[in-house]
């Protein structure tokens, strides 16, 4: 009879390890968690926390491009502005007188 993991004992190497099968679908989660030694049970929950960590990752993403872009454009409007001074600065200081 193969031995059970006692609950909260497992690894997180184990953890990615199964859930990585689990979302491959290549076997049952059954087949998994047997081949692991451990109830299919954690093997349900380690593989939805992987696809809701997924979405997670993407969600992220996207918000951070959409901070990047903000960021740009901040950017593009202070270098701009600069760039204005700069020429201003530039025709004054030519004027008689200075």
């Amino acid at each position: 009879m193969t031995k059970i993991h006692k609950r909260g004992s497992y690894s997180a190497a184990l953890k990615e390890k199964v859930s990585l099968e689990a979302l491959k679908g290549e076997k049952t989660l059954q087949q998994i968690a047997s081949e692991n030694s451990i109830s299919s049970e954690p093997v349900r929950q380690w593989k939805k926390t992987s696809i809701g960590g997924v979405s997670q990752i993407f969600k992220r993403t996207k918000s951070r491009e959409k901070a990047l872009e903000e960021q740009n454009e901040l950017f593009k409007s202070l270098l701009c502005k600069r760039e204005m001074e700069l020429e201003w600065l530039t025709k004054k200081s030519k004027e008689p007188g200075l």
